[in-house]
């Protein structure tokens, strides 16, 4: 079978410096910009779900453990089923593993720890292909300019 062969910028990232955790995609990939930010609404509409969960001043639930498990269940199926439509299927068990994307770490979840990370690769990444593309662009300009001046003179 002939394959095609080309560069299509995808980029390999270990995840928390673990070789066995790579995320592969393309950071200047612009769709990548627009699902990253619907990602980020539809967790903001989904932790609404778990502001329903009444806690006591103990930190325990005031529901049932059992409905307030749902809730949370529920919210990491939604979070990681966005998650893997920003990037693949398969993408959030990549980055989280089997923790829950509501995992706290560092005053966060775990979910957001990651998309701010996201954010610092993305906007570097987007401005060096621009800048190499406007390289390429000149350079095709420049080519034609010439043809043209050749062409009426």
């Amino acid at each position: 079978m002939s394959g095609i062969v080309f560069n299509d910028g995808i980029k390999e990232f270990e995840i928390n410096n673990d070789p066995n955790r790579i995320l592969r995609f393309n950071p200047s990939d612009v769709g990548l910009v627009d699902r990253y930010y619907a990602c980020i609404e539809k967790m903001k509409e989904e932790l609404k779900n778990v502001d329903d969960i009444k806690i006591d001043e103990n930190g325990d639930p005031m529901d049932s453990l059992e409905e307030s498990a749902k809730v949370i269940r529920q919210v990491n199926e939604v979070l990681r089923s966005n998650f893997d439509a920003v990037f693949y299927e398969g993408a959030a068990d990549i980055v989280f593993g089997k923790q829950n994307p509501l995992a706290f770490a560092g005053g966060q979840t775990i979910y957001e720890n990651f998309m701010e990370a996201l954010k610092d690769i993305l906007g570097p990444e987007i401005e060096k292909e621009r800048e190499k593309s406007e390289k390429n662009i000149n350079k095709y300009k420049e080519q034609y300019k010439k043809y043209v001046d050749k062409v009426a003179g």
